[in-house]
């Protein structure tokens, strides 16, 4: 059976690493086939503030938001969701 590392901690966390708690329920009797990762690390995520949005001068659909992302420049970045 396969359950994430997250909800068995909402049952009960002991202060362990993740190493250690798979080593201390393999010592209590349940078995531990493997731990892995439920997804990749992140890498190249860039967390931006929307400070205007107006819409696409050619197209309806399209919106033109300035973003703030931490840069000397603002970024416009053309996306397709609503307001």
């Amino acid at each position: 059976m396969r359950f994430s590392e997250h909800w068995l901690r909402t049952m009960a966390d002991p202060p362990v690493d993740t190493a250690k708690l798979c080593d201390t329920l393999t010592m209590a009797g349940l078995e531990v086939e493997e731990c892995v990762p439920a997804a990749p690390p992140f890498a190249s995520v860039v967390v931006g503030r929307i400070d205007k949005v107006e819409p696409h001068p050619n197209a309806d659909r399209l919106r033109v938001c300035t973003v703030d992302v931490g840069e000397a420049a603002p970024l416009s970045i053309v996306c397709g969701a609503p307001k």
